[in-house]
């Protein structure tokens, strides 16, 4: 599921970076039950795979609580992540 989000090249990258394999991540982001629940939501799709084809177009959804509450808490499971 989470691969069909994410452009592939991007993600294997992302995973690199937290230096876990892509399995793990998707494990690790799967474990958290609210985030779980959002990758189900259209909307949080639409925009995970938009910021996954270019980090700038977050910006689009600064003003959207419920994108960014998902966004705030993949950032608490990866801190190690900047950007």
């Amino acid at each position: 599921m989470i691969y069909e989000l994410l452009n592939l090249n991007y993600f294997i990258a992302c995973t690199a970076q937290v230096g876990m394999t892509p399995e793990e991540v998707v494990s690790k982001i799967m474990a958290n039950p609210e985030v779980a629940v959002a990758f189900q939501n259209p909307k949080i799709q639409t925009a995970i795979m938009d910021c996954s084809q270019n980090p700038l177009n977050i910006v689009k959804y600064q003003n959207d609580k419920e994108v960014m509450d998902v966004f705030m808490k993949i950032s608490q499971i990866f801190p190690q992540i900047n950007g």
